[in-house]
């Protein structure tokens, strides 16, 4: 087995404990792309690898490296390449179903999104609930410790309903990063766990929290991995409630314990912990469960089948695209493309050019490094949403630097005078709102529709500094000051103290 994804070398990471630990071998070939991310070299790495071991698959947890996917089966032709989505509840719209165009097969374990994915025309879906690994997540028999345990990192809802919990006097344990940063919460941490440490403290919980907010949708609610390390390790749980229970088979008061807001959670604390029978009852049932069920080794058993027997073809429809050329630019797009129709002109004549004929126009006026599979991304997106406008995260580029400009809802709709200076070719337009374009010379942002594409990200040249400085104020994406590192690293040092006052900005506008 291949298996390619972030942080596969940590030994504790979950991909590891649960996945790999669970279906992997002796021989797996397994590829960090936190320590390795140069696709040639990762190609190279499994070129020699076939050469002495018989592949058939390769798991892939879903990660922002675009080269990757796109190029993959390319190389490979003969691998099945099975793409794992673990958080397509929040990374669906702008990344999974796109990632999915490029996968044999695609798990995801959102039931409410495989209509989504059916009417996309997707149909190499499927569908993985979440899973435990037992021989990683087991029983420990100890002496109850803890009134209530939380694990896990400190954000949104968590630290709110946690700290409900200890105003209303209930003795609380958290463990995990970050809690030991929080000055009225610091003193109720308990550090951060092991694998081991971990298995002691569910067993050491008489009440083991369980939140299923997620962390970038903080209304939204979805069962997650630890929902079934819990129970594998025997331990009772009390968790939010949330409609993904019913498909799992849980029962409240049954195998699961739940609660709506944080006065039912207070009632349900105080009331378990007064019930130790019917805990280690409900836990017991959830055990059970949970192992007869829920076992990655089984999930992947039923996927490995589905796959050898082949499913159904996609049905992706296929865009006719209108790209204008203002002037002579440079750019990487090919006419000759199985998946759309490609057009060129140079000067539209606005007043007899019928663009309905079309079901997208982009419009390049500058050079940049857009090409048939962004171009193919942006024309998905206008049909996946019935949307008027979609939006490209791109680099900014010159001859120094290259900064990675990323729209969302929140920032597009709190930066209006920044809107009019997006360069030409991030837009792709359905044909009304490109017939407006071409005849107002500006975007009609009232009552559109607008899709956002993350990958894959192009470069555009040629802006000057004023609209390259706002843009970077906006929406400059600075994850983890990486670009700084890099910039110093380089002692490219007039370039850093640049983008420290771009972050320094963005921190005080947020």
């Amino acid at each position: 087995m291949i298996f390619i994804g972030p942080k596969l070398s940590e030994p504790t990471a979950h991909f590891v404990t649960n996945i790999i630990a669970s279906i992997g071998g002796a021989n797996d070939l397994i590829v960090d792309l936190k320590l390795l991310s140069d696709k040639e070299s990762i190609f190279e790495i499994i070129s020699a690898h076939l050469k002495v071991h018989d592949e058939s698959y390769v798991i892939y947890n879903a990660y922002e490296n675009e080269d990757f996917f796109l190029s993959f089966k390319k190389n490979f032709p003969a691998l099945k390449i099975i793409g794992f989505f673990s958080d397509d509840e929040w990374r669906h719209m702008n990344y999974d179903r796109y990632v999915a165009l490029y996968m044999d097969y695609f798990t995801l374990a959102v039931r409410n999104n495989i209509k989504k994915y059916v009417n996309y025309g997707l149909n190499n879906h499927f569908y993985m609930q979440w899973a435990c690994n037992p021989d990683v997540f087991y029983p420990v028999s100890e002496e109850k410790k803890y009134d209530v345990t939380f694990v896990g990192a400190p954000y949104g809802r968590r630290i709110e309903y946690i700290r409900y919990l200890i105003h209303k006097g209930i003795d609380v344990k958290v463990f995990g990063k970050g809690w030991g940063e929080i000055n009225d919460l610091k003193n109720y941490w308990g550090g951060f766990l092991t694998d081991h440490e971990l298995l002691k403290v569910i067993g050491q919980s008489r009440i083991n929290l369980n939140f299923l907010w997620t962390s970038r949708e903080p209304d939204q609610t979805t069962i997650k991995g630890r929902t079934m390390e819990l129970a594998a390790c025997r331990g009772f749980q009390l968790s939010n409630s949330t409609d993904e229970y019913s498909n799992y088979g849980f029962e409240n008061g049954v195998n699961i314990a739940t609660f709506n807001d944080k006065k039912e959670m207070l009632s349900q604390v105080r009331y378990f912990l007064e019930n130790e029978g019917l805990r280690e009852t409900i836990a017991q049932a959830s055990y059970d469960f949970v192992v007869e069920n829920h076992t990655w080794v089984k999930r992947f058993k039923k996927l490995f089948s589905v796959v050898e027997k082949g499913g159904v073809p996609n049905s992706i429809f296929k865009p006719k695209i209108l790209v204008v050329l203002q002037r002579e630019v440079q750019h990487s797009l090919i006419k000759e493309d199985p998946r759309f129709s490609l057009e060129f002109k140079k000067q539209p004549d606005c007043s007899t050019d019928d663009f309905t004929s079309y079901t997208g126009v982009v419009f390049l006026t500058r050079n940049s490094t857009i090409n048939n599979d962004s171009l193919f991304m942006m024309a998905l997106a206008q049909k996946f949403d019935d949307s008027n406008i979609v939006l490209a995260n791109y680099y900014v580029a010159n001859k120094n630097d290259k900064i990675w400009i990323r729209f969302n809802d929140v920032n597009l709709k709190v930066s209006a005078i920044a809107k009019h200076i997006f360069p030409d070719e991030c837009f792709y337009f359905s044909p009304d709102h490109a017939k407006y374009y071409l005849v107002n010379g500006r975007v009609q942002w009232e009552g559109a529709s607008i899709s956002f594409v993350e990958y894959p990200s192009f470069s555009i040249y040629g802006l000057n500094s004023i609209t390259r400085r706002t843009l970077r104020l906006f929406f400059g994406e600075y994850s983890k000051r990486k670009t700084l590192r890099k910039f110093i690293q380089d002692r490219k040092y007039i370039c850093a103290i640049d983008v420290a006052l771009d972050y320094m900005i963005q921190r005080k506008t947020q």
